[in-house]
């Protein structure tokens, strides 16, 4: 029998005498070995290149369901009500999930799920108590469900924000003694010294998986009388041997004045010592180029360059990209600190192991080094995507990252394993080597472009197009990965785009389940195009369709330009047009309550300032939705006023509009000639499909 100590297992290969190995055993000359043979394959015979990068690609976009891939389960019914909550559809999905979990006669599971989900919905919506009630609801219905860490975490963290700091203490210090030596938790009991006011022990919690592989411990600056990300300093940690190249440092900042001496001393401080450090500032109006230049002066690592107009993150790593020099590449943001090892020990262990490249762990800190955690998934340590180290020839022969507004690391990665066949690697991923502020205004807090849009809206919108992309790329005899380029590569909704945002301009918009699999839809687009009409598409799926991505065959219409993509978010600057979608996706539903609370919130998650003048008009198109309609409001809105009694109707609003004209309801909006008022296009609403029940 083998123990925990035994020799790497192997088993019979077909040839006689001879062994094999698993993959994940493998040593790097192994590994490397592998490469070449594959790689000397695929120069023999192409195809076999063609149908690799196929199935990276199908099994990279398993990530969300395919139309076809419905399985019976028992879990469905409630993990698709958590679907919905954390996609924006709150108003369907919290009055079963919380039935659910207050239900004795439920199925154990059942309960349990729903008040996972519950409790950290209400602790993103900012309610400790509600969420502490929903822990112990799970732990009464599963405590072998409760007693996992991820609840453990959240249940301590929640005693914090409840003031029970005594019970906290307790509760991560048994969590301690259950898992030792995992990072979260200590990090989770130094959050408890930090809210006890206790700052050494705080620090020497936080230090412990620092310790744990030698790195030098985080401390107080001597001018300083608490942990802060602006007041820690380090011990001075010896240089290592920088011979195998130098690293390029490329690092966009923005309005950064307040955190881009705390991020600049971090990597000034690597034992890496062979750094150049391209400071990009992406047209600032504060003082972050004079503080850059100022320390540029001082240490002739420092390379400061500016853009003259605001572009965008990922177009200033683009621009430092085309003026680094050096044999490997990396990030860093501007407000963000670095472990002084952090860039020789991912040099070291890419060098060891002949990775393509690799990432670390980071955690978000807030302004007293409390570890906050990442939304909806609950965790305190992550991977870092903007930590990717990488050698900058490879780097370069995929082009650099693709310019939009948010998730171009994503994408990239994805992009790397599709061209050289494998995925960065991490490097101790349970140490935190970075510490990432968390302002409020973050691009991955924002309602439309946080991490939330990632279950529906933006992000996930972007995600699914650059797969679909991938895989179509892969599929041809010569793949292209190369971005950026003119015309883009796939469509990305405009929102995406850099620059200043844009209200949409369309003369169609179709709003419709772009999961499901008939193209009546598609259909539409084509008899639009060939009236010469401009299309946008709103996905707005059923919510037992929320998990499903978009269907192939649409996505190929999207991409040779049927229609341009819409998001949640991208219309908060066109309040009429949310009332457009509104009344025409209303009018093919026979007003059906249940489906017109759906549109509405579907529409305020697009527009929330409209959020009123959203609703006048879902009552105005369904008067009997009337109670529903309230009472959606006043879960989202508690403080405002009674939809129904404002003085000013959506209908006049809409109507009274001088460059577009009211709308008209027809069985085919196409079928009515097209009008041709002054600028912007008029928005025509068109026949909705699949959002009925």
């Amino acid at each position: 029998m083998a123990t925990a100590h035994s020799p790497k297992r192997t088993t019979p290969n077909a040839s006689a005498g001879s062994v094999s190995v698993r993959r994940d055993q493998e040593g790097p000359m192994r590994a490397r070995l592998r490469r070449i043979e594959r790689a000397i394959g695929e120069i023999v015979n192409p195809a076999r290149k063609r149908r690799r990068l196929a199935a990276e690609a199908r099994k990279h976009r398993s990530k969300y369901r395919s139309p076809d891939s419905h399985e019976p389960d028992v879990k469905a019914p409630v993990l698709g009500l958590c679907d919905q909550l954390f996609s924006g559809f709150e108003s369907i999905a919290v009055d079963q999930l919380e039935a659910i979990a207050h239900d004795p006669a439920a199925e154990r599971y059942h309960r349990s799920c729903a008040a996972w989900a519950l409790a950290r919905w209400r602790a993103m919506a900012r309610d400790p108590q509600e969420a502490l009630a929903y822990v112990r609801i799970m732990r009464d219905a599963a405590p072998e469900d409760a007693g996992l860490v991820a609840p453990s975490l959240l249940e301590t963290n929640l005693l914090i924000d409840c003031g029970e700091t005594d019970l906290a203490l307790d509760a991560a210090l048994a969590a301690d003694k259950r898992w030792p030596k995992r990072t979260e938790i200590e990090l989770m009991v130094a959050n408890v010294h930090a809210a006890r006011l206790d700052y050494e022990d705080q620090l020497a919690w936080f230090n412990r998986s620092y310790a744990r592989h030698d790195f030098v411990p985080i401390k107080v600056r001597p001018d300083g009388d608490r942990p802060t990300l602006a007041g820690i300093a380090t011990k001075k940690a010896r240089p290592v041997d920088c011979s195998a190249g130098r690293l390029s440092v490329l690092m966009p900042v923005h309005n950064a004045a307040g955190t881009v001496r705390i991020a600049l001393d971090s990597l000034l401080a690597q034992t890496w010592t062979d750094i150049e450090i391209i400071v990009v500032d992406d047209a600032s109006t504060d003082d972050t180029l004079k503080i850059v230049r100022k320390l540029a002066r001082r240490d002739s690592r420092i390379k400061p360059l500016r853009h003259t107009q605001n572009r965008g993150t990922y177009c200033a790593r683009n621009t430092a990209l085309a003026a680094a020099t050096g044999k490997f590449v990396t990030v860093h943001d501007g407000d963000d600190w670095s472990h002084p090892q952090k860039f020789a020990t991912q040099i070291a262990a890419l060098l060891k192991n002949d990775h393509l490249a690799n990432m670390s762990s980071a955690a978000a800190v807030d302004d007293a080094l409390r570890v906050v955690r990442r939304p909806i998934n609950n965790l305190m340590v992550y991977s870092n995507q903007s930590s990717l180290v990488i050698r900058r020839a490879q780097l370069l022969e995929i082009g650099a990252w693709d310019e939009v507004r948010v998730s171009a690391d994503s994408e990239l990665i994805a992009r790397l394993r599709m061209r050289f066949g494998q995925k960065p690697a991490y490097v101790l991923t349970a140490t935190p080597l970075s510490l990432l502020s968390t302002p409020a205004e973050s691009l991955t807090r924002h309602a439309s472009t946080g991490l939330q849009s990632l279950r529906y809206g933006l992000r996930r919108e972007y995600h699914e197009a650059y797969l679909h992309w991938h895989a179509r790329e892969a599929e041809r005899e010569e793949p292209n990965f190369r971005l950026p380029r003119e015309p883009r590569a796939f469509p990305i909704p405009g929102m995406l785009l850099p620059g200043p945002a844009k209200t949409p301009e369309f003369d169609v918009l179709t709003v419709a389940d772009l999961s499901e699999p008939d193209t009546a839809t598609t259909a539409l687009w084509a008899e639009a195009a060939g009236k010469g009409l401009i299309v946008g598409a709103l996905h707005l799926p059923k919510p037992a369709n929320i998990a499903l991505s978009v269907a192939d065959h649409v996505r190929d219409e999207l991409a040779a330009g049927a229609a341009t993509p819409v998001v949640a978010g991208e219309i908060t600057a066109n309040p009429s047009l949310a009332c457009e979608i509104v009344r025409a996706a209303i009018q093919t539903t026979d007003a059906d309550t249940p489906l017109v609370i759906q549109i509405v919130e579907s529409a305020i998650l697009a527009a929330p300032e409209s959020m009123r003048l959203i609703a006048q008009c879902a009552i105005a198109s369904a008067p009997e939705a009337l109670p529903a309609v309230q009472g959606l409001l006043a879960k989202l809105d508690p403080h405002g006023g009674d939809a129904g009694s404002s003085s000013k109707s959506a209908k006049s609003v809409i109507g009274n509009r001088v460059s577009n004209p009211p709308v008209i309801a027809t069985p085919n909006p196409l079928d009515r000639p097209r009008v041709l008022p002054m600028p912007p296009p008029p928005i025509i609403p068109p026949l909705v499909s699949g959002v009925d029940p």
